[in-house]
């Protein structure tokens, strides 16, 4: 078997470099004949030549431009690596010509070659433009029409401004530069949010049809502005710039909603769907059974082997991995096809259409990151499924993003994109202002999930895990309807939250602290306390709900600090037995449960000051300081105090 993939992926890998050669060398003789109007060689770019396709090789070599795509179903992450491949060669020929003392280089020939390139690459090599493609139930064309349409407004409105400010047509050479840089802008920002991908379907509204054009434009204006602002170029004229600009958001946005009114009005063809011969043996078989059962009114419930001929072959037929995850911890065979569902579908419409209490089996191969409102979501799954029944899919959670890096990139260059990654998906969500931000760019789609996050937004949903396993980069679950979702409808998400807690004469409190966990962790205790047990100091082992900066808070009692709110309010005392879950209480024996209910709980719990954190101790030094407080009350406190103070100090204690 390998020798056939391999006889059939060289070729088309030497294919494709012949190709991107060939782009390489268009694009730099095509910006040096409009720099110099000659294809004639001058000495210095002769000797440039073996630098610029040095730089060319090493790029595409660092990042491995051409790698296996095809089942990417995202666009941006098939074109990313020629994006990041075009980048990295610019940087190698500005240090190379830098370090070579080519100074007599144009500029706008390396740079504008580059340029070129990049887009010719994404046009295509990139798999996204110049092909059919289902995506999701909608397909869409590339518009080779519709991209000379636009490129001839943007030249005459750039001319007519110039025309009006200059009283002539005649480019001169800055000008010229600034012309083919907005081009540059305006196709490399059109291809990068599908401007020129057409539904072929009707049915899209106003909004819908105009969003990437209007999306694509701000980010010109944006791209612009800053480059203006930033390097001070204050000899061009704004009037010519930002005025063309306008005039061509103007014709463009008209000659959009004529294209749609017209689209609406007249007729449209389908695209041809390819149906592959599995899927119809498989529906051709269930719609037999389903007449047969009509048929014949039958009683029994219907169980098949399709469902799992169905996911083998159609919908797993690539990911063997996680089919045999699911084939090991599912028995399939027990399923009733004509109550199960398989879905590939990141839009919640979808599940939405599908009757309440219908399903006893549902999967959806899509991954939980794509959705914007993952609870809406969830609780959608939540409310087709029958009591008990099965829920599979999968999210890709940040604790595995950093193998996604250095599978795909150098090691150093994997480090620097996970920060970046990190700080825009994980830190920005999480402080009040950035969040907006984030929200405003992301719309909440393409989310980062930790592996707690996850898990306990499905127990917050009314599910609860059957089996679990890493597959790649993604974690895929199986999960069962077993209760009705919480009732909580603001679950903590933010830096400080409450937890529910019992309190004097039994009556639940809720107790601040600093979120030391992971998001949604709360819903995951139980499932947690039966799968890791307590551990020597009463704490879950190996809890990993805790994050990286939780320890380094827990290691210091600084997520203790918000309890001073619960004592000024009332519900703690400063010294008193610890605050305990409803969960953690049913360890205790009945007569000291009584006792310790005709006290407030405390900030600081006995066993700080006796230094017993075992479980076992746990009971044993709220027992001590109960009968001492029964009979000297101040002094047990004080004491209590004083003796926390100095093992916290001392570091003989630790709340980790």
């Amino acid at each position: 078997m390998s020798n056939h993939i391999m006889e059939f992926e060289e070729p088309r890998r030497f294919g494709l470099y012949l190709k991107d050669f060939l782009l390489f060398v268009l694009s730099f003789f095509s910006i040096y004949l409009i720099k110099m109007g000659s294809l004639s060689l001058g000495i210095h770019y002769l000797r440039i030549l073996p630098v610029y396709f040095c730089c060319w090789v090493l790029a595409n070599t660092l990042t491995n431009k051409f790698r296996n795509t095809r089942n990417e179903r995202r666009h941006i992450l098939k074109m990313e690596p020629f994006i990041s491949g075009g980048l990295l060669l610019g940087g190698m020929l500005s240090l190379s010509l830098y370090g070579l003392k080519m100074f007599d280089i144009s500029r706008f020939v390396i740079f504008g070659s580059v340029g070129l390139y990049i887009v010719l690459e994404v046009l295509f090599l990139s798999g996204c433009f110049f092909s059919n493609r289902d995506q999701g139930r909608i397909f869409k064309i590339f518009s080779p029409g519709l991209l000379l349409a636009e490129f001839f407004l943007l030249s005459i409105s750039f001319f007519s401004v110039y025309f009006l400010k200059r009283n002539t047509v005649r480019l001169d050479d800055d000008f010229m530069t600034v012309l083919f840089a907005i081009y540059f802008i305006w196709i490399f920002t059109s291809l990068l949010v599908h401007r020129f991908m057409l539904p072929v379907e009707k049915g899209n509204n106003y909004l819908t049809a105009i969003y990437p054009f209007t999306r694509s434009l701000f980010i010109i204006f944006s791209i612009v502005a800053f480059f203006i602002f930033g390097f001070r170029l204050r000899e061009f004229s704004r009037i010519v710039i930002f005025g063309s600009l306008a005039l061509f958001m103007v014709l463009e946005l008209s000659l959009v909603t004529i294209l749609y009114l017209w689209r609406r009005e007249s007729p449209v063809q389908s695209l041809p769907v390819k149906i592959s011969p599995e899927v119809l043996l498989v529906d051709e078989v269930i719609q037999k059974e389903k007449n047969e059962r009509k048929r014949f009114h039958c009683e029994h419930e219907f169980h098949s082997r399709f469902i799992r001929e169905k996911l083998e072959n159609i919908y797993l037929k690539d990911k063997r991995r996680e089919f045999e995850f699911v084939d090991r911890s599912v028995d399939l065979s027990s399923i009733d096809i004509l109550r199960a569902e398989v879905l590939d579908t990141g839009n919640p419409y979808n599940v939405d259409i599908l009757p309440d209490h219908s399903l006893e089996f549902l999967m959806n191969v899509h991954p939980l990151n794509t959705y914007r409102r993952l609870n809406r979501y969830l609780l959608s799954v939540h409310s087709k499924l029958m009591d008990r029944a099965i829920f599979i899919s999968k999210f890709e959670p940040c604790e595995r993003r950093l193998l996604y890096f250095r599978g795909n990139y150098p090691y150093a260059i994997a480090n620097l994109l996970y920060l970046a990654d990190f700080c825009w998906r994980r830190v920005f969500p999480k402080l009040p202002i950035l969040k907006k931000l984030y929200f405003a760019v992301t719309r909440g789609r393409r989310r980062v999930l930790s592996l707690a996050e996850g898990l306990g937004r499905l127990y917050y949903c009314g599910f609860e895990l059957v089996s679990l396993e890493a597959v790649d980069n993604f974690v895929c679950f199986i999960a069962r309807k077993a209760r009705p979702p919480a009732e909580d409808p603001n679950p903590s998400y933010g830096m400080f939250f409450k937890m529910r807690r019992v309190g004097k004469g039994g009556k639940p409190i809720y107790v601040y602290k600093v979120r030391t966990m992971h998001p949604y962790s709360e819903y995951l205790q139980r499932y947690t306390v039966e799968k890791f047990g307590y551990g020597e100091k009463g704490k879950i082992d190996r809890d990993f709900r805790i994050t990286a900066w939780g320890r380094i808070m827990r290691r210091f009692w600084l997520d203790e600090l918000p309890q001073l709110l619960n004592w000024i309010k009332g519900d703690l005392c400063l010294i008193g037995v610890r605050p305990l879950s409803e969960k953690f209480l049913e360890n205790y024996p009945e007569d000291l449960k009584q006792e310790r209910f005709k006290y407030r709980p405390g900030c600081i719990p006995p066993y700080v000051a006796y230094r017993m954190q075992k479980v076992e101790d746990y009971i044993e030094s709220e027992r001590i300081y109960l009968e001492a407080k029964k009979k000297h009350p101040f002094f047990t406190d004080v004491s209590v105090l004083f003796l926390a103070v100095f093992n916290i100090l001392t570091n003989k204690i630790r709340s980790e």
